[in-house]
């Protein structure tokens, strides 16, 4: 997401992203600073921060840096971390996206 300009993501996306922390001028690289979360794992997130990186398609193994092929299962072309059809995991609120 990083390529993208802040003006260009929708109300959800800037939900997500400002719950991590970030904020305009430091996406735009005014600020030489990043947000704490940033520097979390997964285990350390609140249930809101979860739900914000769970938007934008971090889910526990790729926001913790795991190589791909821990999770992923090249011989059956599947991600073995999260499935479609699987429960979401209780301490991610979703609620944040909620008006």
């Amino acid at each position: 997401y990083l390529s993208y300009y802040w003006s260009s993501f929708h109300e959800d996306l800037k939900v997500a992203i400002e719950t991590l922390g970030w904020t305009e001028a430091m996406w735009s690289d005014e600020a030489e600073v990043s947000p704490a979360s940033e520097s979390k794992p997964w285990s350390d997130l609140t249930p809101e921060e979860k739900a914000a990186a769970t938007r934008l398609c971090y889910f526990e193994e790729i926001w913790n840096g795991q190589p791909i092929t821990d999770w992923y299962d090249y011989n059956a072309g599947m991600n073995t971390a999260v499935t479609a059809d699987g429960p979401l995991p209780k301490d991610i609120d979703l609620e944040i996206f909620e008006n």
